[in-house]
């Protein structure tokens, strides 16, 4: 019964992605070098990004931009500190 219940997550999340328009999933609980070997390797292909995608690539891109400003903002407040403590103006 354990060995069954991660395998139907996996079956369910590759049903999901053959949703997405994957053309090819399939799922193995144990995948021996042999067996990997006989698929060979994937090709990447270059395209433009959906809708949805383009969305999350904002987003984090966003996200990213804020980060850096915490960061940066940090970065100013640690150097007001080591002033401050180098020259006991605190």
């Amino acid at each position: 019964m354990c060995a069954s219940s991660p395998l139907r997550s996996w079956r369910k999340h590759a049903a999901k992605l053959k949703g997405e328009g994957l053309a090819w999933v399939e799922v193995h609980s144990h995948l021996e070098y042999a067996t990997r070997a006989a698929y060979g390797r994937v090709r990447t292909i270059l395209r433009e990004p959906n809708e949805q995608e383009k969305g999350q690539i904002s987003a984090l891109d966003t996200r990213k931009k804020e980060i850096e400003a915490q960061r940066q903002t940090l970065r100013a407040t640690r150097i007001a500190l080591q002033s401050c403590r180098i020259w006991r103006t605190c």
